[in-house]
C-alpha cells in the first residue's frame, strides 16, 4: 500500500522545474536535471508534463488516443447536462446551482478527517486539477480511489485502490479554494440506498473483510441471511427500539453523513446517481467535463471505465436480484432507515419494491462458506456490483 503523504510526483516536480526555466532561462537547466533525477525514482513509467510560456500545464502523455478526448469535452452531446438538480427526481448526472461554501476546518483532524472515517472515504480535492469529489464506500470507491491516486501521484500505470487517498491528501485551504472557484468541478456520486445496503451486506458479511459486518459478529463462521439486517436495525433491545444509520461503519452509514453532505449538497455543482445501465458513460463524461479524461486509461488504449455489452439487460438483472433479497415490507422498513439519503439527494422511490418477492431474504447462501475457505472471494469483495457479489457469495449456483 502507498504511504501518504508522498513526495511530489515527477509530474509535479518537472512542472515546477519547467516553470523555473521559463522564469530564469537556461541557467535553471542544471537544477531541472537534478530534480528530474530525484523525481524519477517514483515515476518510472510516466511521460513528463510540460508548461508553455503562459504557464499552461499539459497532462502526461500516455497515448494520443486517450488524450485527444480532452478537446471534445464540451462538444460531446452525450455528456451534456439534461436536468438541473431539484427540478426532477435524481437520474443520471444533474447540474447543481452552487452556493458559497462553509469553512472546512471541521474536516481537518481526528476520525472525521476529510469528512471520511476509519481511513476510508472523504472529500478528495485536487487544487491543481480544480476538482473535488466526495468518496463514499460502496459507491465505486475502489475505482475512483484508483483514478485519484493516479491524479495525485502521476503514476499512470498504478492499478491499486488507495481508500485513504482523500484523507491522506486533504487540505482545508485547498478545499476552500476549489469550492470558491466558479470554474471548478465538484462532484457528489451517490447510489440508491437500498441497493448500496445490499451491496455492503454481500461484500462485508460474506466476502472480503468480515470485520466490517456490523450485523453479525460471527459472519466468519456462519453466514447471515439478509433478514438479519432488518432485525439488527429494528432491535427491541436498542435504546429507542430502532437504530439509525448516522454513525455506522462507512459502508453502511448514511451517504448524507459523508463529507457533511446533509448540509453541503449545494456547495457542489454536479451530482450523479449510480446506475448499472449508464455507469461507464456517466463516469467517462464526468472526467471529460473536468478535462481529466486522460485518466480514463487502463493501459494499452483500454478505457478504465467499461460500458456493459447490454446496459439495459444488466440494469434489469440487478433489479431482479434486489426483488429476490427484499420483501416489500422489509424494503419499506429499511427505506425509512435511509430516508435521509432519499430526501437529501432527491433519489426517487425504488420502482421494484411493490413487486419484490424476498425469495432470498431469509436464506443464507449454501456456497458462501466454501468459497471463503477456498479463498475465491477476494476479487469479488472489492466489487460493488450486486450481481457479481451475489454470485460470488453463493446465491447463484
Amino acid at each position: 500500500q502507498a504511504i501518504y503523504p508522498q513526495p511530489p510526483s515527477v509530474w509535479e516536480t518537472n512542472v515546477s522545474c519547467l516553470a523555473c526555466m521559463q522564469m530564469f532561462g537556461n541557467s535553471a537547466i542544471s537544477s531541472f536535471a537534478l530534480f528530474a533525477y530525484l523525481g524519477g525514482a517514483w515515476a518510472v513509467h510516466l511521460s513528463l508534463a510540460s508548461v508553455d510560456s503562459y504557464g499552461t500545464i499539459t497532462p502526461p502523455q500516455r497515448n494520443k488516443a486517450v488524450n485527444s478526448l480532452t478537446s471534445t469535452q464540451t462538444k460531446d452531446p452525450e455528456c451534456a447536462f439534461k436536468d438541473e438538480w431539484g427540478s426532477v427526481p435524481l437520474k443520471g448526472t444533474q447540474y447543481i446551482r452552487p452556493t458559497s461554501p462553509m469553512p472546512f476546518d471541521s474536516f481537518g483532524t481526528g476520525d472525521a478527517r476529510a469528512g471520511g472515517r476509519d481511513n476510508s472515504g472523504g472529500l478528495f480535492v485536487s487544487k491543481l486539477a480544480n476538482f473535488a469529489f466526495c468518496l463514499i464506500e460502496k459507491n465505486s470507491c475502489s475505482a475512483w480511489s484508483t483514478i485519484f491516486s493516479k491524479l495525485s501521484t502521476g503514476q499512470m500505470d498504478g492499478t491499486g485502490q488507495h481508500y485513504d487517498i482523500a484523507q491522506a491528501t486533504f487540505d482545508p485551504e485547498s478545499a476552500l479554494a476549489v469550492f470558491t472557484n466558479p470554474n471548478a468541478t465538484r462532484v457528489i456520486w451517490v447510489r440508491d440506498p437500498l441497493e448500496r445496503l445490499l451491496s455492503g451486506f454481500l461484500s462485508k458479511c460474506h466476502l472480503g473483510d468480515l470485520g466490517h459486518c456490523i450485523f453479525s459478529p460471527n459472519a466468519s463462521v456462519q453466514k447471515p441471511s439478509f433478514s438479519m439486517v432488518l432485525s439488527w436495525f429494528y432491535d427491541a433491545n436498542a435504546d429507542t427500539g430502532v437504530r439509525n444509520a448516522e454513525n455506522l461503519d462507512g459502508h453502511f452509514r448514511l451517504q448524507s453523513r459523508h463529507c457533511e453532505l446533509y448540509r453541503r449538497v449545494r456547495e457542489y455543482n454536479q451530482i450523479v446517481l449510480m446506475d448499472k445501465g449508464s455507469y461507464a458513460t456517466e463516469a467517462s463524461c464526468l472526467l471529460k467535463r473536468a478535462s481529466l479524461d486522460w485518466l480514463n486509461d487502463h493501459g494499452d488504449l483500454d478505457n478504465f471505465f467499461h460500458q456493459a455489452q447490454n446496459p439495459s439487460a444488466a440494469a434489469n438483472l440487478e433489479s431482479e436480484y434486489l426483488k429476490r433479497f427484499y420483501t416489500p415490507d422489509a424494503a419499506k422498513a429499511l427505506y425509512n432507515i435511509y430516508k435521509e439519503d432519499y430526501e437529501t439527494f432527491k433519489i426517487p422511490w425504488p420502482a421494484w419494491i411493490e413487486t419484490a418477492t424476498g425469495d432470498w431474504f431469509d436464506v443464507p447462501p449454501a456456497q458462501a462458506l466454501q468459497a471463503l475457505r477456498e479463498n475465491q472471494n477476494k476479487a469479488a469483495a472489492d466489487n460493488d456490483d450486486l450481481v457479481s457479489l451475489a454470485n460470488a457469495a453463493g446465491y447463484i449456483h
